[in-house]
């Protein structure tokens, strides 16, 4: 029995939410972030007021976080700084957003107040001290394509070759896309994903701690692929692939995957392909006090 030639013909469309958000620093020092469905945990705002104190005052930080992404989101907060700052840690969980109906996702504003600015120096003299926020937490990117098969007999008779097909990426500081043309050979077809970090930090494996070891950074912990006709072998294996390693240069990494045993001997097949990145994510944020020695 002759092996018939699949044409396939896949057409991309990622959809891309995204909104911006501002605000002004005169009452206090600090930053106001951007944000969009791609994100994942964002920092709107992150402030110490007031943002200039003399020696041994009190001063305040108030950190507001959004998940702006589809997922879940559980994590940690650390704020460090100077060595007179006493580090500051904090959990969350936030709800993923579902931006397709206008439903945010969650909300968390962390306020630490009475804080003493025991800095060391001396009097009529002003230093300013960088406080950072560092934002960690477990996420996860998914990735729905659908591809439309047509055998060879069908395409001479219809002479339609080509049928849409779509894609929908469900935001996260990952993103997946199919990098090229989907080829068919020796009854399997090959699909080359695409993982690009575009959060602004840096996915890592493991739990959440202050300071990641380097040789977890830049690490996708799993990416899975599934697949609702045929059987999926990612990287030679089966359909997961563990710590894929992102360039440290342009933050992005390559997984290819095979799917065999795909019915031949029907007009058309329509494959729907679900691939899911997990990881843990890193971002960090900056803003500063000054602090003045007195008379």
């Amino acid at each position: 029995m002759k092996k018939k030639m699949l044409f396939l013909v896949l057409f991309l469309i990622v959809v891309v939410s995204e909104c911006t958000g501002g605000g002004n620093n005169s009452w206090g020092g600090g930053i106001v972030g951007s944000k969009s469905y791609n994100g994942g945990v964002v920092v709107n705002s992150f402030r110490i007021l007031p943002d200039k104190v003399f020696k041994n005052e009190k001063f305040d930080i108030m950190l507001e976080l959004e998940n702006v992404g589809a997922s879940n989101a559980n994590g940690k907060v650390y704020i460090f700084g100077p060595l007179w700052l006493e580090t500051i840690e904090e959990e969350f969980t936030l709800q993923g957003a579902d931006p397709l109906n206008g439903i945010p996702g969650g909300r968390k504003t962390i306020v630490k107040t009475g804080i003493t600015a025991d800095a060391n120096i001396p009097p009529r003299t002003a230093q300013d001290y960088y406080v950072r926020a560092r934002i960690c937490y477990t996420y996860e990117t998914t990735y729905l394509a659908t591809i439309t098969s047509t055998s060879k007999n069908e395409f001479i008779i219809t002479n339609k070759g080509v049928e849409q097909t779509s894609s929908q990426q469900l935001g996260g500081p990952i993103s997946i896309k199919i990098e090229a043309l989907p080829t068919y050979a020796n009854d399997k077809l090959t699909v080359v994903f695409k993982l690009a970090n575009v959060g602004g930090g840096f996915p890592a494996k493991g739990g959440c701690t202050l300071s990641p070891s380097f040789n977890d950074m830049y690490v996708v912990s799993e990416f899975k692929v599934t697949s609702d006709a045929g059987t999926v072998k990612c990287e030679g294996n089966g359909n997961t692939v563990h710590d894929i390693s992102l360039s440290h240069s342009n933050t992005e990494g390559y997984v290819r995957c095979e799917i065999s045993d795909i019915p031949t001997n029907v007009p058309n097949v329509q494959i729907t392909l679900q691939a899911v990145a997990r990881y843990t994510y890193y971002s960090t944020r900056i803003t500063t006090l000054t602090v003045i020695g007195g008379s």
